[in-house]
């Protein structure tokens, strides 16, 4: 496994809901199973999060595709890659051509709301 000796995990003969962790041919702890379940969950989470670092530029072409599209959705929650998507959304000259920038389909105009006030008759609020 790496220079400083060789890990594996067995299955605890003695009691099978527990596993022994063997290195370099000796136990060297015996972990029930729901800890076996929370390092396996923690090595899955670890390794995501250095397989969207090491893939981080595709990540930001896509991204940037995405909300070029108006999508509602990201494929990150690194604020780090989804800035570099923002950024290559507006900037990218050749994405620019091909995709125009899109949102919300919306049939109601923008802008900045009215506010009409109406007089009122008497001291119950009615007009």
């Amino acid at each position: 496994m790496n220079p400083k000796g060789e890990l594996t995990l067995v299955r605890d003969s003695f009691d099978p809901t527990r596993t022994l962790i063997v290195l370099n041919g000796k136990a060297v702890a015996s972990v029930p199973w729901q800890t076996c379940d929370e390092i396996a969950k923690s090595f899955t989470r670890a390794a995501r999060a250095g397989e969207e670092q090491e893939k981080a530029n595709s990540i930001v072409l896509a991204e940037a595709a995405l909300i070029r599209s108006g999508a509602p959705f990201s494929l990150t929650s690194d604020s780090k890659i989804r800035d570099d998507a923002f950024t290559e959304a507006q900037w990218n000259s050749h994405m620019r051509k091909r995709m125009p920038m899109r949102g919300a389909p919306s049939k109601k105009r923008l802008g900045t709301p009215t506010i009409i006030k109406h007089r009122t008759i008497g001291g119950n609020g009615h007009v």
